[in-house]
């Protein structure tokens, strides 16, 4: 019987200690005539990470040509750390230019705006674009990134 009840509690502490990451990526919602939305619900590893995501070639064909608008951060069950967001291409530039430094927060939702040369300014999807998420330490964290997309 205590040998029974050290693997019980062996399986049980490594499961909590073990947190699966995934990042899961929605089709592209379409809203009205010119508004696209994807839909990243992530969560972080036993370290808190997210592993760098791509827009899928599906979900890529349907917003190429379209302008990213704003992107929204907002916490999950599991509150995540405050973290970073980073939308790139290939050459790894930032089309946020640093606006997305602590999007995700722990108790609210919050969004931000790309830029160009300091401006806000709409971002021409040309190319793969990739999620990024920097800074996140909280282990089974919980949070959902919203890029918006426009038409003009």
């Amino acid at each position: 019987m205590k040998k029974l009840l050290i693997a019980v509690l062996i399986l049980l502490v490594a499961s909590v200690s073990y947190a699966a990451e995934y990042v899961y990526q929605s089709e592209v919602k379409i809203i009205g005539e010119n508004i696209r939305v994807i839909t990243f619900q992530c969560q972080g590893g036993a370290g808190g990470a997210i592993t760098d995501t791509e827009v899928t070639a599906e979900n890529m064909r349907r917003i190429t040509g379209w302008f990213l608008y704003k992107v929204t951060a907002d916490h999950g069950t599991t509150a995540p750390d405050a973290a970073d967001v980073v939308i790139s291409v290939a050459g790894g530039e930032d089309l946020l230019n640093g606006n997305g430094v602590n999007l995700i927060h722990a108790t609210t939702q919050q969004s931000t705006y790309p830029e160009i040369d300091g401006q806000a300014a709409k971002q021409p999807i040309i190319e793969t674009i990739t999620l990024e998420v920097n800074n996140q330490g909280t282990a089974a964290a919980h949070f959902n990134i919203d890029l918006i997309f426009t038409r003009f």
